[in-house]
């Protein structure tokens, strides 16, 4: 793991506590493209904070929920984080984000 990923993954940790960022493993490649880190915020206070992060640190983030369909769209140019979100998922007895981000 490079300097810069080893400063994204502690940016990370700090935003969503430590067991919720880790380096990213292949499974969570888009397009062939494999993350760094991969952050799972369990609230939106966590979301925001990671996001925080990602803007100071000039992070390529892509968002995913159950990770299928990950093969479509555009070509990433870039992948730093992936935003693991089930974990806000208010079935599971978490905070959902405003906004109303959840299936009926």
């Amino acid at each position: 793991m490079s300097t810069d990923h080893i400063s994204m993954l502690e940016a990370m940790g700090r935003a969503v506590g430590p067991d919720n960022a880790s380096p990213g493993p292949p499974g969570y490649s888009i397009d062939s493209t494999s993350p760094a880190v991969v952050v799972r915020p369990g609230s939106v206070e966590e979301l925001s904070g990671a996001m925080a992060a990602a803007w100071e640190d000039e992070m390529a983030v892509a968002p995913v929920g159950g990770r299928t369909r990950t093969d479509l769209g555009n070509r990433l140019r870039r992948l730093d984080a992936v935003l693991e979100l089930t974990r806000l998922d208010p079935r599971r007895g978490r905070s959902a984000p405003a906004g109303g981000c959840s299936r009926r």
